[in-house]
């Protein structure tokens, strides 16, 4: 069933004054300034639609809304190219992750490692023991290392009778213990110059 000109005219016009009572609430202007100029209900004159202008105010208004838009659209399209790049990046990839694990403990593999544990007697005699058994057995490194466990103690410990006897154990996978008391020490600042010292070559002199 078609709806005849006039029948459509009143339809927009209801339209048009819903709005202009909305926008009038809000910017508080006239309601009858911001009625469109629709002509006369039998379509057989006046200029149709013409809105009336708006004042600097609107305009103001109409630029921050502009201006946050377009703000939102450059985050979108930003937040897409990232996605986009993540998703042809091929390090990101669960294949390039896997190939560069692979590479990097195939160059572990070749390379010797020392850890430098210092510790203070009789502090430190309780927590001492399972420090080295956790790097020993819980540490994940892909070849062998040698583990110094250099201490200082003001008085002699029953403890340093176990740990002369593991001095030079040799764990599952080549990893060794060695254990270097430091004589006169101090601080573990110094336990750790003093181990640091036996795993620096002297240089011969010309």
């Amino acid at each position: 069933v078609g709806i005849g000109m006039a029948e459509w005219r009143r339809h927009l016009v209801s339209m048009v004054d819903v709005f202009a009572e909305s926008r009038a609430a809000l910017l508080g202007d006239d309601f009858y300034n911001l009625r469109y100029d629709l002509g006369s209900g039998s379509g057989e004159s006046g200029s149709g639609l013409e809105p009336m202008p708006m004042d600097k105010s609107e305009w103001i208004f109409f630029g921050l809304l502009s201006f946050c838009d377009f703000f939102v659209l450059l985050l979108m399209l930003s937040s897409l190219g990232g996605f986009i790049r993540r998703l042809i990046d091929h390090r990101t990839t669960r294949t390039g992750r896997n190939d560069s694990h692979s590479r990097l403990r195939a160059a572990l593999a070749t390379q010797s490692m020392t850890v430098i544990v210092p510790c203070y007697l009789p502090n430190e005699q309780f927590i001492m023991m399972e420090t080295v058994e956790h790097i020993m057995t819980k540490l994940e490194y892909p070849s062998s290392f040698t583990l110094i466990l250099c201490y200082n103690t003001p008085t002699p410990m029953p403890i340093e009778a176990e740990l002369t006897r593991l001095d030079g154990k040799v764990y599952p996978g080549g990893r060794t213990l060695r254990v270097f008391p430091v004589e006169g020490s101090r601080s573990k600042a110094e336990n750790i110059n003093a181990a640091m010292k036996t795993l620096v070559r002297p240089t011969r002199s010309a």
